[in-house]
């Protein structure tokens, strides 16, 4: 797919830090470095995914007491896993065609989004109760659609080939109904994600001038684009702190890892060293 960004994961490099006395309200946090996903929590981390196979994309949930990610065999399709934050309770949820898929959870905490390809169709959304009581629903059809984002309004924000060659941000309601194209721009638009208060989406996106991918947000309903970051470096993955205070991003500049900044872009700051993905409940 052109629209998948392959991730090759650095080696660990973690310092302590402490989320509260950087003022960024996001503890505890689930990160992925080193192929693997992790608790990071008051200065400390916790490995949640098993040694020995892939860990990719977790996703916090609401209220901070469980993690939910991809994992499996390098090379092969990877399962739905679910897992407290204590580390207890390992259980696969669903086992899926899910590659490196993305996961979220939708606001109380009672379904999961996220996106899976099949031998009949390219890369779809689907939902699925986060208690696996049924099975999963898909949302979408027709050109591929992925990276599912739930809002706290309920909205799901994701991505959609079907406008052209390139990926738009979408938005729809959580039952898959009133699907809108919020980008409207030939450039790439990649994980999008919609504010705490569902007033602003934040995205990466290669729209400006210097090559590569930039961090970018617009108003809810797609106005008012504009650029926070500028580095000559890639920048992607962006999500917002519980607050809505800060966005936490993938930085390739120098210490490359996650980086933060202020909903504006101003006062962009190294955050942890080689992390690829952050997610906060």
């Amino acid at each position: 797919m052109p629209w998948l960004i392959v991730i090759a994961l650095a080696t660990v490099a973690c310092s302590t830090i402490s989320l509260e006395r950087l003022g960024i309200d996001c503890d505890p946090m689930a990160i992925q470095l080193d192929n693997q996903v992790w608790l990071f929590s008051g200065g400390n981390k916790k490995q949640l995914s098993d040694e020995g196979l892939v860990g990719a994309n977790p996703a916090m949930s609401p209220d901070g007491s469980r993690v939910a990610f991809v994992s499996g065999l390098q090379g092969q399709d990877l399962d739905l896993y679910l897992v407290d934050s204590d580390r207890s309770d390992l259980q696969m949820l669903y086992r899926g065609n899910l590659v490196q898929s993305s996961v979220d959870w939708a606001p109380d905490g009672s379904a999961l989004a996220f996106d899976q390809y099949s031998d009949a169709v390219p890369l779809q959304i689907f939902v699925l109760p986060s208690d696996g009581s049924a099975a999963p629903t898909q949302l979408t059809e027709g050109e591929p659609n992925g990276k599912p984002k739930w809002g706290s309004d309920g909205r799901i924000v994701f991505l959609s080939l079907r406008d052209g060659s390139e990926q738009e941000i979408y938005r729809m309601n959580p039952d898959g109904s009133n699907q809108i194209n919020l980008s409207h721009n030939p450039a790439r638009d990649v994980l999008a994600e919609l504010s705490p208060d569902a007033s602003t989406i934040v995205f990466a996106s290669d729209r400006s001038d210097n090559g590569d991918f930039d961090i970018w947000a617009m108003d809810d309903d797609g106005s008012n684009p504009r650029q926070l970051t500028a580095e000559v470096e890639r920048e992607t993955n962006p999500t917002w702190t519980s607050d809505g205070r800060h966005i936490i991003y993938r930085s390739d500049r120098n210490p490359a890892g996650l980086w933060y900044m202020n909903p504006d872009g101003s006062d962009q700051r190294p955050l942890l060293a080689d992390a690829w993905i952050a997610s906060c409940p």
